[in-house]
């Protein structure tokens, strides 16, 4: 779902690495925290390839984590103006990760501003608490100045530097949620913290969820919404994988209307590993008529798909400046 602004294939970025200390296999470390962590696809893949450690927070004493600047030298001599998710088998803010490991990722993002770069987080505190200590951008304003010359970005001027400005335009700020609760307890936090573009991706999305206090009120006829800043992007998708759990179409129909009536974009992901009887395009009216209010059957996530109401739902937002 990472795409360019050219529609190709974006790209993932994993600087935040660990190592099994007993064994010295090398992959990643998360913990979980909610729900939606329960059926985690890079917690899986650690076993038996990677680190061949769940994520868990017993597990934290069992790695050793270190950071790839390997991987952090691929975004800063990559030419071709691209869009990097990062930390997408880890948590960037997750609090294994040292300040210092944060800094020098801002610090490449500042140095590519003809990338755009995707972060997204369950736990938007700590991202705020960063804001808030201050001094965010100046630590991250000497780590691009000291990296100029070190990583040789030829693309990157020292005049540049001159008109560094935080938040950073080119870094959109997304947070999970998966049912109310975690976006009652996450998005508040998301819409105080600084970013170009604010995004959710509610995936797996395990509940309904009443997005009304976090968008553009204006746009439902009139009021006044609690929160300075609203969500600018909201991503919807069903869960995958061994234990995937059914996604109701209802959610999913109703946060898409949600975002239709406020003018915000939404993408449709995937409906994962189940798809509902009421969007099965094999099923005649009929039988669609007759189906349970909320019935779903297992046909895998390629045969599911991704079309809602008979459509595929892509929309993006367009970004002028960060605020």
């Amino acid at each position: 779902w990472v795409r360019n602004r050219d529609g190709s294939q974006g790209w993932t970025i994993n600087p935040i690495r660990a190592r099994n200390k007993e064994t010295g296999k090398l992959g990643h470390f998360c913990e979980k925290i909610s729900a939606g962590c329960k059926n985690c696809y890079a917690s899986r893949m650690q076993s038996p390839y990677l680190t061949q450690l769940e994520y868990t927070a017993e597990n934290r004493d069992k790695v050793e984590l270190y950071f790839d600047d390997s991987a952090i030298e691929q975004v800063i001599r990559r030419k071709k103006p691209t869009t990097f998710f990062w930390c997408d088998m880890t948590d960037l803010f997750g609090s294994w990760v040292p300040g210092g490991w944060i800094d020098k990722c801002s610090a490449a993002m500042a140095l590519t501003q003809r990338h755009t770069h995707i972060v997204l987080t369950k736990r938007p505190a700590r991202a705020l608490q960063r804001e808030n200590s201050g001094g965010v951008s100046e630590r991250t304003y000497d780590l691009v100045s000291e990296h100029v010359s070190l990583w040789g970005d030829d693309d990157y001027s020292e005049a540049a530097l001159d008109h560094f400005r935080w938040p950073l335009a080119n870094v959109w700020l997304g947070v999970s949620v998966e049912d109310q609760a975690t976006a009652d307890e996450r998005i508040p936090l998301l819409l105080q913290t600084p970013a170009a573009v604010r995004f959710i991706s509610a995936e797996p999305l395990l509940g309904p969820v009443d997005l009304s206090h976090f968008l553009p009120l204006a746009n439902y006829g009139g009021g006044s919404c609690c929160h300075p800043s609203t969500l600018d992007w909201v991503i919807v998708g069903g869960e995958s994988g061994p234990g995937a759990r059914p996604m109701n179409a209802e959610w999913a129909q109703s946060i898409r209307d949600q975002c239709r009536a406020a003018k915000v974009p939404f993408f449709f992901k995937q409906w994962g590993e189940y798809l509902p009887d009421k969007q099965n395009p094999a099923m005649t009216e009929a039988g669609r008529d007759l189906a349970p209010k909320w019935a779903a059957i297992r046909v895998g996530k390629k045969a599911a798909g991704c079309l809602l109401d008979g459509r595929e739902w892509n929309e993006m937002p367009e970004v002028s400046h960060a605020r």
